[in-house]
């Protein structure tokens, strides 16, 4: 029964303490130390004497075992044990822990310690008439077990349970515990039935759980007397009891807590062992325990497993406010932060990578033009210049190319679905700029590009890039001519790359089959429009352009004021359509809606 004796040494001046030989500390438990309730009340006990920079402290330990065997007989026993153990020591304070401990106390406390100070924790159903005749001596933390949150957040959260079955020992604690739960469903009117295991031994318990069907509810209270589990680790019973139910399961207590069990409002043993530690270093300091009350922590926030949570689908918007959720999963900094970084290095990359490249480019084709003026008087100089240039081009695009395969090859290795979509978006701009320089190098024609033959290009590779989207997107390119010059055509190329990706992603949900059009019209004015629309679930409410927080829209905004161009949202009864007015560059084959294409790029 006796574990070990524990001294806590410190080279600290420790006159501050009264009397130089008043600091003999004797922390008596209810229970065995592997058991984790008792673990937990000395880690905090302990926790409150190591924080306290106090001089030496000696400190002697004994465990009462009530928690697997416990009658009259026992006790006076232990009564007689300890009586001679510490009959030539004298005792500054004593700590209690637990109802056993405190009435075990009260019975053969002063013949044991003398008229030593006692502080307690962890003591259900207190009330001040336990301490009569004691009250100069005696003080502690009184243990409160909400119930009626716990009940509360039950119904709230599983409105379809229709029982609750209750697991509990008869042990001191659990008999308590079993009464003041009775009352506390009395005196709320619980609308539930609320019953008992009948099983007798924790075996047949799992068995009667395992009958259980999912609108039934367990709560778990202490278990502990099967002669055959009594040893057991409490995440040993507290998992396989989880595991066997198919309903949630509920406790009041911190130690149940991370093995399967929803949650509740959960007093912990932490706090009440820390703050009964900090009481008995007041009364080695001279305080009087009849002048320090008597504490009752009432606010025992509620706590739930995300696991369980995730489990059970309940959603965390529905819990009760204030609620604390334990075991989420970190976010990838937190998780990996050598992956973040690697994601925001090569990210950087090739944003530099890009903007070196624009720059040069523009150089290029400003060159380009000093050279066109002066055709005449340098054929041989601009045929060099068209080689140069188509090499500059092919060179571009197998850059962009390489880019873009780097995101694509990160992509399939990333392990978040988040992080794998963001470097495949990446991926489609990279090859939306790339497809351009593809378009000059491949018809020689290093003025302009047909954009309508592009935009066919484009939905080919977006296609190829998302092979489990095949068979259900078709695209649809109406015929028709739209020469565009680079400095045009590279901007609107990535406008038109994010509406396609985002009629993609969003307009098609839970595998429905869709269709992606795009058709070029021409107003009476000149001015052209080209039209790309889908028949998908529509855009949200308020969706815009110059104000929408998404990057993919706040692109398409400064894309379109770096092109002069204007892209709206038009508002259509099914799905959605964007209209980019292209002002003045129209050519032949211009198509009416009517027109479209039925020859599918994919599905």
């Amino acid at each position: 029964m006796r574990k070990a004796a524990f001294a806590l040494l410190a080279s600290l001046d420790f006159s501050s303490m009264a009397g130089a030989q008043g600091r003999n500390i004797v922390i008596l438990h209810s229970y065995q130390y592997d058991y984790e309730w008792t673990r937990l009340e000395h880690a905090g006990i302990m926790s409150a004497f190591e924080d306290s920079g106090e001089g030496a402290l000696i400190i002697k330990t004994d465990y009462l075992d009530a928690k697997r065997s416990w009658n009259p007989a026992k006790a006076r026993n232990a009564a007689d044990y300890l009586r001679d153990t510490y009959r030539d020591y004298s005792a500054d304070v004593v700590v209690a822990t637990d109802n056993d401990a405190f009435t075990f106390l009260g019975e053969y406390g002063d013949g044991i310690f003398g008229d030593a100070p006692v502080v307690f924790c962890g003591v259900n159903d207190f009330e001040e008439s336990m301490l009569a005749g004691r009250e100069g001596r005696w003080t502690g933390v009184a243990e409160y077990i909400d119930y009626d949150s716990t009940l509360a957040a039950l119904r709230s959260m599983f409105p379809k349970v229709d029982e609750v079955r209750v697991l509990v020992d008869d042990s001191t604690t659990g008999i308590s515990s079993r009464a003041d739960f009775l009352s506390s469903i009395e005196r709320n009117r619980f609308p539930l039935s609320v019953t008992f295991f009948a099983a007798s031994d924790f075996l047949s318990a799992l068995a009667e759980a395992e009958s259980l069907p999912p609108t039934t509810a367990v709560i778990l209270f202490t278990y502990a007397r099967d002669p055959a589990y009594s040893d057991r680790p409490v995440s040993d019973i507290v998992s396989r009891l989880t595991a066997a139910c198919t309903g949630p399961v509920f406790s009041f207590w911190d130690f149940n807590f991370g093995f399967g069990i929803v949650g509740g409002a959960l007093t912990s043993g932490f706090s009440q062992g820390r703050e009964a530690g900090l009481m008995a270093l007041r009364v080695l300091r001279g305080e009087s325990p009849g002048s320090i009350p008597v504490t009752e922590a009432r606010r025992t926030p509620l706590t739930f497993d995300w696991r369980a949570l995730k489990r059970f689908k309940v959603d965390e918007r529905n819990l009760p406010a204030g609620s604390v959720i334990e075991f989420a999963p970190q976010s990838l900094y937190e998780r990996d932060p050598r992956t973040f970084l690697l994601i925001v290095v090569i990210s950087i990359a090739a944003l530099l990578v890009i903007s070196f490249l624009t720059v040069a480019l523009t150089l290029v084709i400003r060159a380009r033009s000093k050279l066109q003026k002066n055709e005449r008087l340098l054929t041989a100089a601009l045929e060099e210049q068209r080689s140069l240039l188509r090499e500059v081009h092919h060179r571009v695009n197998n850059n962009f190319q390489i880019i873009s395969s780097l995101l694509s090859l990160q992509a399939s290795g990333a392990a978040e679905p988040r992080t794998r979509e963001a470097l495949l978006e990446i991926s489609d701009r990279v090859r939306s700029m790339a497809l351009v320089h593809e378009r000059l190098y491949a018809t020689m024609n290093f003025s302009s590009i047909d954009f309508i033959e592009y935009l066919r290009l484009l939905c080919e590779a977006l296609s190829a890039e998302r092979p489990e989207r095949s068979g259900r997107i078709v695209f649809r390119i109406a015929p028709g001519s739209l020469l565009l010059d680079m400095e045009t055509a590279v901007p609107l190329g990535l406008i038109c790359n994010e509406l396609i990706v985002n009629s993609i992603k969003y307009a098609f949900p839970d595998g429905r089959q869709g269709l992606i059009s795009v058709f070029l019209t021409e107003e009476p004015d000149g001015v052209g429009t080209l039209t790309l629309a889908d028949d998908g679930v529509g855009l949200p409410p308020g969706v815009s352009f110059d104000s929408d927080q998404s990057l993919g829209f706040q692109l398409i905004h400064a894309l379109a004021c770096q092109a002069g161009e204007t892209v709206s949202a038009r508002p259509v009864e099914w799905g959605a359509r964007f209209d980019i007015r292209i002002a003045g560059r129209a050519q032949a084959g211009c198509q009416d809606v009517a027109a479209l294409d039925s020859r599918p790029i994919s599905g």
